[in-house]
């Protein structure tokens, strides 16, 4: 069933990301791969100064949504979040209320228009990246104040249980040594 959205006809999910990363110029054909039932497809920037990849993967002939997952290694903290708190979609997660049901979103209207409204304003608006010695030791992701949420925090490096307990040690102020701060993320 063909879907209609923002005067454009769509064929299923895969057809959706095409249209959108392909009309951009930015990026490559996506590498596409399968693993048992779920196809894989992966969209790298033309421009290898940017080294950001966008994965997605669908369940049941593009018909399904499981994921999309942004990284970069110019953003080592946006892409941690990605990776620990990979968003697997499931059946009703946009309604309102949001539902729990059957792993994948569904290709419809409302689905569309969420993954559209995310994929077009971003999740992070920034990343403020911590250096010692030259070396990243933290990065804190700010999401885009549509989101409403609160910033993440990635360490990098190895910490003590003292750490664990206190939860500060007298050495944290060196992180504020160097800092490198990247805006447009998702651009």
């Amino acid at each position: 069933m063909n879907l209609t959205f923002n005067n454009q006809e769509f064929k299923n999910w895969a057809d959706y990301f095409h249209c959108l990363f392909s009309k951009s110029k930015l990026f490559d054909l996506p590498k596409t791969e399968q693993v048992n039932q779920t196809i894989i497809e992966t969209y790298s920037y033309k421009d290898n100064n940017r080294q950001t990849k966008i994965i997605v993967a669908y369940l049941d002939k593009y018909d399904k949504l499981i994921y999309y997952n942004v990284n970069s290694p110019l953003t080592p903290g946006y892409t941690k979040f990605w990776e620990s708190d990979i968003q697997y979609f499931e059946q009703g997660q946009y309604d309102n209320p949001p539902k729990h049901g059957n792993p994948g979103l569904e290709f419809n209207h409302l689905n569309v228009k969420s993954i559209d409204k995310e994929l077009k304003i971003g999740l992070a608006e920034r990343e403020i990246q911590y250096y010692k010695n030259g070396k990243i030791v933290k990065s804190k992701i700010e999401f885009n104040e549509e989101w409403n949420w609160r910033p993440y925090v990635v360490r990098f490096e190895k910490k003590g249980c003292l750490f664990s307990i206190f939860g500060k040690r007298e050495n944290d102020k060196e992180f504020e040594i160097s800092t490198v701060e990247i805006e447009n993320i998702f651009d």
